[in-house]
């Protein structure tokens, strides 16, 4: 049998769920890798061409 402290479930659903990002913050970070993703591309051309 397990060892737990009451209510110790509980609080890891708690934390799970905080974890979770929201779809603004979703949709900020694939906003940041595209930026990172062009920049990148627009870099690696540059430096072809050059």
């Amino acid at each position: 049998m397990r060892n737990t402290i009451p209510g110790q479930e509980q609080v890891k659903v708690a934390v799970y769920a905080a974890q979770a990002h929201s779809p603004e913050s979703q949709r900020q970070r694939w906003q940041d890798l595209l930026a990172s993703t062009l920049i990148g591309l627009g870099a690696l051309v540059g430096f072809w061409l050059s």
